[in-house]
């Protein structure tokens, strides 16, 4: 019997994932100082587990990575990730060897996946985050920036609202989620970027054809942060000519597939020239 279109286009996607994925794991687990640490957050009601990637030397900043989705990446014991595909969770050691000291952070244990986008918007969320930030501050006192990739925009945007300027020293916003859909419940604009305070790098890429992030309405957030003292939305072009995953997948151009390095990159630089 033939196979369906939709069944070989599903199956091919998969192929492709696979074969990416099996790429990212023969990068070298020793190329990077990693350590997990589990936090007790919120007096004791829930866990909150990192992934810690060191760089080489001395560390020019901290960065906390939220990644998009549930939010669930099942960060191992051995600080192995059992869901690695994501964009930032895939990047972490390009942030590394840019000379950041930084945080993968993983879904807390009482985050009911019904409720997971009201989660990434409450206080309790930020306080989990101002826990993460205190971590990274015992190990390198210096400026902690958060970045959030689709979903885990949301988480970043709510976490820069809510936190001053003493735990937090900016925020990156990458593939932000502004409609509703493809499982999304919830928006970046429902949390208050009109109060974020500190700079804000907004970054999009212009063939994004996920229907809940694309380019237009990145570049429209730009006037929603009325108190940010510097706001930028940053256009990213090229890269692969189509997508191995599905639009709002990770392995697309909402994910940034074939210029993880060069994304990063950017953001590294926009990071260092909004660092005091």
């Amino acid at each position: 019997m033939t196979k369906p279109l939709s069944v070989l286009r599903h199956a091919c996607l998969a192929a492709a994932g696979a074969l990416i994925l099996s790429a990212l794991s023969a990068t070298p687990a020793a190329a990077a100082d990693t350590k997990v640490v589990t936090l007790s957050v919120r007096g004791g009601k829930a866990q909150q587990r990192i992934l810690l990637v060191r760089p080489d030397g001395p560390p020019k900043a901290s960065v906390v990575l939220y990644p998009g989705g549930a939010g669930d990446i099942r960060i191992r014991d051995d600080g192995s990730i059992r869901f690695k595909g994501n964009f930032l969770v895939r990047t972490r050691q390009h942030f590394a060897a840019e000379g950041f000291l930084v945080a993968v952070a993983d879904r807390p244990s009482d985050w009911a996946g019904a409720d997971e986008d009201l989660f990434r918007l409450t206080p309790a969320h930020a306080e989990d985050a101002a826990a993460i930030a205190g971590v990274l501050r015992q190990e390198a006192n210096v400026p902690v920036w958060f970045i959030g990739t689709s979903r885990g925009s949301i988480s970043a945007a709510n976490i820069a609202s809510r936190l001053g300027g003493d735990k937090i020293a900016g925020v990156v916003l990458t593939s932000s989620v502004v409609h509703p859909g493809n499982k999304a419940k919830s928006t970046v604009t429902d949390a208050d970027l009109a109060g974020v305070a500190v700079p804000v790098l907004i970054l999009g890429h212009g063939g994004d054809d996920c229907p809940a992030t694309q380019w237009p309405d990145q570049e429209a957030l730009v006037g929603r942060f009325k108190s940010s003292p510097s706001v930028e939305a940053i256009r990213i072009d090229g890269g692969h000519p189509g997508n191995l995953s599905e639009p709002c997948g990770p392995f697309s151009r909402h994910g940034f597939i074939d210029q993880e390095q060069a994304v990063v990159q950017r953001i590294a630089a926009w990071i260092r020239a909004h660092t005091r």
